[in-house]
């Protein structure tokens, strides 16, 4: 998570940086301001999640997790995985591949050991925090109406809105980068054998193929600058990475990872077509 610190200023204003979370629970189909139509937020501003407790992990090809019940959970859900001790591979970001009442199929996972003690599985995953700027783009397309008495339109009448973000993330790790794909078969993920005093971690790009993109929904929360204690967030119910992601490679300071995102509409709201919300707390 990232740390927010009050910094001393001439308007003595909260400063941080933006988190940036994929996968979290949709807020409730409800038009502002009501309540429910917000995703909540705890006292630090981070996203309140569902969370469920481990009480086993196979040690099998892929892990499957025992917990209470998976109330809250859906196949295709990105979920969080830490604190499992024992078969630790358990640990990281997953997909939900499969489920019940009571276990959790982590897709693309291999057990190294015999489950021990503990683990907590949380809905969603934290991508980490941007370097700069995070550009939200609202685009109208509007349609004309024009007259036979005018020679230019007089009206016009509102047919789409399409939503566009753009950021940097700052020092992602391989594992997110997966993540926060759209599809997330297009690659593979691996811990290589130690190799001398380090351990080497590899992505491989290409190879895995599927039949659908995956849509997940995307969170930018940061802090209000004008008042302490309070977030401003947009939140987009679906979205994709579009164009190239943009690696910067330096020694000199943090990788940065320059991305685009697009929303799409989700037509299964109550209230149509929504694409995202930008909520400020107060």
């Amino acid at each position: 998570m990232a740390v927010i610190s009050k910094t001393p200023t001439p308007a003595n204003v909260w400063q941080g940086q933006v988190d940036v979370y994929i996968g979290l629970t949709a807020p409730g189909s409800h038009n502002p301001p009501g309540q429910a139509d917000e995703v909540a937020l705890d006292a630090s501003g981070q996203p309140a999640s569902t969370q469920g407790a481990v009480t086993g992990a196979s040690n099998a090809t892929p892990i499957v997790l025992t917990l209470a019940f998976t109330t809250g959970y859906a196949v295709g859900d990105i979920v969080t995985v830490a604190g499992v001790g024992g078969n630790t591979n358990a640990n990281g970001i997953w997909v939900i591949s499969a489920l019940d009442a009571t276990h959790l199929t982590l897709a693309g996972s291999a057990g190294n050991g015999a489950w021990t003690s503990g683990g907590t599985v949380t809905q969603g995953a934290h991508l980490g925090i941007v370097e700069g700027p995070t550009t939200v783009t609202l685009t109208p397309k509007v349609d004309d109406i024009g007259s036979d008495n005018f020679e230019g339109p007089h009206d016009a009448a509102l047919q789409s809105i399409a939503v566009e973000v753009d950021t940097v993330l700052k020092e992602v790790d391989l594992y997110k980068l997966l993540a926060m794909s759209s599809n997330m078969n297009w690659g593979n993920f691996a811990a290589l054998p130690a190799a001398g005093a380090y351990t080497t971690l590899g992505m491989q790009f290409g190879g895995a193929q599927s039949s659908s993109m995956n849509l997940h929904s995307l969170m930018f929360v940061a802090p209000n600058r004008a008042a302490a204690g309070k977030w401003i967030y947009v939140y987009l119910f679906k979205a994709y990475q579009d164009a190239a992601i943009q690696i910067t490679f330096e020694r000199s300071k943090a990788n940065l990872w320059k991305v685009k995102f697009l929303g799409v509409a989700d037509v299964t709201r109550l209230v149509g077509d929504e694409l995202c919300h930008v909520v400020k707390t107060k």
